[in-house]
């Protein structure tokens, strides 16, 4: 038994019915019926495919009709362009408006923790000073009643919306005297916290203090003792040069606050 493949055009021009497989016949000299006008599906393609799209105002015949043609063009060009920009520099500006709103806390917070922090930085430089003071009577064979400690805190202030800022390219869009401020006030908090690290490096320095107060001046030898004695001092420098760049950090933070 051989099957056919049905084909759309074979469903469209073969009958499927099985009761009168053939069309009916008329008879000679009948009146025939004249076939209702229906529009096949070849003259709709044709009728699609002949279809022409005309400009508005109808074909160019003068240079006056070319240059209004001409300006529509240019205007509609100029009009896409503007808006364009005005997108692109409403974008900016919520960029750097989000990157200000973020430096701005981020710098409050910074100052919080420096206001708090400068206490401490003073009370070391007391300790520190009464240990070079104590050491030096101890190189001159002087016995000390007391005990002698110094503490060393560090802080933590972030930089993360100053990153971020940078990254999103906000810093592009500021004008140059708000992004020199904010250089200036990163730089200056870059080198508090290296100065903090090097300041915490010098208490491995002063690790014998403890055992040298414990022998006396008579039993540590004067080599341990001036060892120490010129640790303490250089420690108490580190200290000092911290407070200064907390002072000055502290200030710069004040007037980047102001800024908006």
């Amino acid at each position: 038994m051989m099957m056919l493949a049905q084909k759309p055009w074979l469903n469209r021009h073969v009958s499927t019915s099985a009761s009168n497989p053939d069309p009916p016949v008329a008879a000679p000299g009948a009146a025939t019926e004249p076939l209702p006008a229906t529009q096949t599906e070849p003259a709709l393609l044709k009728e699609e495919e002949n279809m022409d799209i005309h400009p508005p105002h109808g074909p160019i015949h003068t240079k006056r009709d070319f240059f209004i043609h001409m300006l529509t063009i240019v205007l509609g060009i100029l009009i896409a362009l503007g808006l364009d920009g005005l997108i692109e520099w409403r974008h900016h500006r919520a960029l750097v408006h989000e990157a200000q709103a973020n430096l701005s806390t981020e710098i409050r917070n910074n100052k919080e923790t420096i206001d708090k922090a400068l206490p401490d930085i003073r009370q070391g430089e007391k300790q520190l000073e009464q240990i070079s003071s104590v050491l030096r009577q101890v190189e001159q064979g002087k016995s000390f009643q007391g005990n002698l400690s110094y503490r060393f805190i560090g802080y933590e202030i972030y930089s993360t919306a100053w990153k971020t800022a940078a990254t999103s390219g906000a810093t592009a869009y500021m004008s140059y005297a708000e992004l020199k401020n904010y250089t200036d006030v990163y730089d200056t908090q870059q080198v508090f916290l290296s100065l903090q690290d090097r300041a915490f490096q010098s208490m491995a320095d002063l690790a014998d203090l403890p055992n040298i107060m414990e022998l006396g001046p008579k039993k540590a030898s004067p080599a341990r003792i001036q060892q120490v004695e010129i640790a303490a001092s250089r420690a108490l420098s580190v200290e000092r040069t911290v407070e200064n760049a907390a002072i000055e950090l502290q200030k710069q933070y004040v007037a980047a606050t102001q800024m908006h």
